[in-house]
């Protein structure tokens, strides 16, 4: 999945019109549709200010004036996708689509929140729909990218996203996530070159630098794929994701003490983190520190039973300590798990 931020949001203005000669039979009805106008207007405000939860609490006060206000259910949903509330958001969008379908923001806010509950074929409709009804915008068809990548259709994300910084050539998110498309079509030296893009605009864009170091791994520049973790690490020191990746590359250096050194950084940082875990006892192994390997082991089997490449790794460090029947047990879980080569190792000890 791709990893971003959920930060574009609109806030619909209102203005109530009032025919001048409405009948006395109405003048409830248009008392109530201005209090529904003061509170939707406060809302927004409320909104501009980051008071999300007195904006939701407002929108709510509109709609129970005038429950057909479609506006006010728009804007409470992108007040509830600021607070990750996505089934709220999800129902409000829906709710304003029933009662104006030709609204092309409630399409597009429709497709955020399915988005972020990964309803990810609901959410291209939805996209797609915004782009029918005129909202031929940047972010549409980067959202839409974004989707098609999740359905693992890449030539057409990479089509949507192209668009999108064709309409809007400034945001560094735009390129980072083409570059993930790239990748995925083998294309890397243009991935890298919108990974460059990406944080040469923004250069605090750590999840950029750690892909890009990930692809330059790839690509056998581990030198240079640890420069980059180590920036992703300066810019968000928590990153356990760097931390851990950094570890890799450090093994396929042979520095083996730095990457256990990066290893229990990460787990510092995120406690079951069963991948660390795994790379530590790799580094463990090549220092011949078997003891330790296996209990690093160990912790990531216990913290997913399913890793198939631990019980792997454990078995070998069994191996290495001539406990082979306890060898075998580990290489059978990993092959019924579908590590196929397991079988092999297990048909030496037949």
């Amino acid at each position: 999945m791709l990893y971003r931020t959920l930060s574009a949001f609109i806030l619909i203005a209102f203005t109530l019109m009032v025919n001048a000669q409405e009948s006395q039979d109405s003048t409830l009805q248009v008392a109530e549709n201005q209090e529904a106008e003061l509170a939707f207007n406060k809302g927004n405000e409320l909104m501009n200010s980051g008071n999300i939860a007195g904006a939701i609490t407002t929108f709510t006060e509109a709609i129970g004036f005038k429950n057909d206000f479609a506006l006010a259910y728009i804007n409470r949903g992108f007040a509830y996708m600021k607070v990750k509330n996505y089934n709220e958001a999800a129902t409000d969008f829906n709710n304003a689509i029933i009662l104006d379908a030709t609204n092309s923001n409630a399409c597009y806010g429709s497709g955020l929140a399915n988005y972020s509950l990964s309803n990810y074929e609901k959410a291209a409709e939805c996209f797609n729909k915004a782009l029918q009804l005129g909202k031929k915008e940047a972010v549409v068809f980067y959202y839409l990218g974004v989707v098609n990548f999740e359905q693992h259709d890449y030539k057409k994300a990479l089509e949507d996203l192209t668009v999108a910084i064709n309409m809007d050539n400034t945001n560094s998110n735009y390129y980072s996530d083409r570059a993930a498309v790239k990748r995925q079509l083998n294309d890397k030296a243009g991935a890298l070159t919108d990974y460059q893009t990406s944080v040469k605009m923004d250069g605090t864009n750590y999840l950029a630098y750690n892909n890009m170091a990930s692809l330059k791994r790839e690509m056998g520049k581990t030198d240079d794929a640890i420069i980059d973790y180590g920036i992703a690490i300066r810019l968000k020191p928590d990153y356990h994701l760097a931390f851990n990746n950094r570890a890799a590359a450090k093994l396929e250096k042979e520095d083996y003490e730095g990457a256990i050194i990066d290893c229990k950084s990460a787990i510092g940082i995120k406690k079951d983190y069963a991948y660390a875990y795994n790379n530590m006892g790799n580094a463990y192994m090549k220092l011949k520190k078997y003891a330790d390997a296996q209990q690093a082991y160990s912790k990531a089997i216990e913290l997913n039973s399913n890793f198939a490449t631990a019980y792997l790794n454990r078995g070998a460090c069994k191996e290495m300590q001539r406990d082979f029947e306890g060898a075998v047990t580990d290489w059978k879980k990993a092959g019924e798990l579908g590590i196929e080569k397991a079988n092999s190792y297990i048909s030496y000890y037949k």
